[in-house]
């Protein structure tokens, strides 16, 4: 996964900075979903090797020409889980390499300022 995060083309005073919300989000094993929910956990889910055999499709962005905003301090100094996992002595679950893709295999997605759409001319 890549990611990119753009300038606020819209500018600060276009969002209600008043009014906002709080999410708590807590990761837990197989075990503690279970014991939590009271019911079987769901499968694991699919790994980008697995995706990849199966000819399922890639998305990439035609974002190019965009520019983005540079590195955040605080940011750059957030770990990964799996860096965490690592740092704490755990083997991972699961395979986590780099997977090659076929080009084949990639549909590229338009920003939506790109499209031209039908309309009245």
């Amino acid at each position: 996964m890549k990611q990119k995060i753009y300038p606020d083309s819209y500018g600060i005073d276009t969002w209600d900075v008043q009014t906002f919300g709080r999410v708590y989000v807590h990761i837990v094993n197989s075990m503690m979903d279970r014991e939590i929910t009271g019911s079987e956990p769901p499968p694991t889910p699919v790994t980008a090797r697995e995706y990849a055999r199966y000819g399922l499709p890639w998305f990439d962005l035609y974002d190019q020409e965009k520019a983005t905003l540079g590195e955040s301090d605080i940011l750059t100094g957030v770990k990964s889980t799996g860096e965490l996992d690592t740092k704490l002595g755990f083997h991972s679950q699961q395979d986590d390499t780099t997977v090659d893709i076929p080009g084949a295999s990639v549909t590229t997605l338009h920003t939506q300022e790109e499209i031209v759409l039908d309309g009245k001319w």
